[in-house]
């Protein structure tokens, strides 16, 4: 589970650094967006869908990688704003 939540989190680092970095402006804004876009997605697909529990992972799992992917992009969007100057 660990492993899960840390490949999520990073991988949403990487996608928020890559949307701010191609964000013509308001490079936070976009990363933002991306977050929401995740978070939301997610939260929606995994309700919709009712996995079944598997014996290995609680049924709040899909949930809290959904947060880590979110906070990553905000976070990765957040590191890139900081390293690049505003146009």
């Amino acid at each position: 589970m660990i492993a899960h939540e840390a490949v999520a989190f990073i991988a949403g680092i990487v996608a928020g650094a890559i949307t701010a970095r191609m964000a013509p402006s308001r490079r936070l804004s976009h990363a933002t967006a991306l977050a929401l876009t995740i978070i939301s997605a997610t939260v929606l697909a995994t309700a919709l869908a009712k996995p079944p529990v598997h014996a290995l992972f609680p049924g709040w799992y899909p949930y809290a990688l959904a947060l880590f992917s979110g906070v990553g992009a905000f976070g990765g969007g957040a590191l890139v704003s900081g390293w690049v100057q505003e146009p």
